[in-house]
């Protein structure tokens, strides 16, 4: 992504910032400096970003070892590095997310990949986005559900969204979840502060795998997931805080 002249990019947005994190070009300034102010309250954010999605590959890898042919998404962001269809290439995904700016030029990314979709949709109207969704898969079949790092937003207790989202799909398909379960050492309000309140309160995410059945190793942090190799080592204050789990609908 190219600087901007006068788009107005007044404001970071979490989505370029994670892409910034991760590597990315699809950034600007203002969200690499927002980044950097990040990761000097919380220096181990980097790498729970990489761990994250890491967490992902493996998950969508498993999968698709599983049968799993089809995948959604949902608080996606921008689909670089090592995103669903990439892991995936021979399945059919559709990311999803609230933001229009993300969501249009997530559109541009994806032109002319075959099975990959980005459509715009909020988490906290579980229905509406699944009936967009079933124009480009087949709810009658498994689906994968992925909501990384993203259950934060919902208002209130998540579970009734979650459940409404699995509720809908058939038997055999999967929740993929990860989930911030506090910043370390205090840092959480000024971390709040720099994402204007994107991050996660404390939250006993096995809760969010109700009726499911959650699949060896349960909830685990990032990189103790099914890893390929043995856990590195971490950063202070790095990936422990996110907790994350696969589950099955029975």
């Amino acid at each position: 992504m190219t600087e901007p002249g006068n788009l107005g990019h007044a404001q970071p947005n979490v989505a370029r910032m994670y892409d910034h994190l991760l590597g990315g070009t699809d950034n600007f300034a203002i969200d690499r400096e927002a980044a950097g102010r990040v990761l000097e309250i919380l220096p181990g954010v980097r790498t729970g970003a990489c761990e994250n999605r890491a967490f992902l590959g493996r998950a969508v890898r498993f999968l698709v070892r599983q049968g799993v042919r089809q995948f959604i998404d949902i608080g996606a962001g921008l689909p670089t590095r090592q995103c669903v269809h990439e892991v995936a290439p021979d399945c059919r995904t559709v990311y999803v997310d609230n933001d229009p700016e993300v969501v249009s030029h997530a559109r541009r990314l994806l032109h002319g990949i075959p099975g990959a979709r980005f459509l715009h949709g909020d988490l906290n109207a579980p229905k509406e986005i699944l009936g967009h969704v079933q124009e480009h898969l087949d709810l009658d079949q498994p689906v994968a559900v992925l909501l990384l790092t993203i259950v934060h937003v919902i208002p209130g207790d998540p579970r009734p969204v979650i459940s409404d989202l699995m509720a809908s799909l058939a038997p055999g398909s999967h929740l993929v979840l990860s989930h911030m379960s506090g910043a370390p050492g205090g840092a959480q309000p000024a971390v709040d502060e720099i994402y204007q309140g994107g991050s996660a309160r404390p939250n006993q995410i096995t809760g969010f795998f109700d009726g499911l059945d959650l699949l060896p190793p349960g909830v685990v942090n990032l990189a103790e997931w099914r890893p390929d190799a043995p856990e590195p080592v971490r950063e202070p204050g790095a990936a422990p805080y996110i907790l994350c789990g696969v589950a099955r609908k029975p």
